[in-house]
């Protein structure tokens, strides 16, 4: 089963709204997270996610992009070898 992290494309979906660069940091302090925790989660999602780290990015996002954003938002399931079997 494959993760695919939607993190990026909400990064530039902000980016595209407010017409500027989004630095992670600022991403980060807005969440309450560190920018270290936000890069291993836009970069390298493992399988350690902590719901209190992806519900602080829900609230993030949900407020920066006026629409709700929920968990299934930031991460999905690739269900496909799945359905192979």
């Amino acid at each position: 089963m494959k993760v695919i992290n939607h993190l990026p494309a909400l990064v530039a979906e902000l980016e595209e709204k407010i017409g500027k660069k989004v630095r992670q940091q600022d991403i980060a302090d807005g969440a309450g997270i560190t920018q270290t925790t936000l890069s291993r989660y836009i970069n390298t999602y493992s399988d350690s996610a902590r719901f209190d780290v992806e519900f602080k990015l829900c609230q993030f996002f949900t407020k920066e992009l006026g629409r709700p954003i929920n968990r299934g938002d930031l991460f999905s399931f690739d269900l496909g070898e799945l359905e192979a079997s």
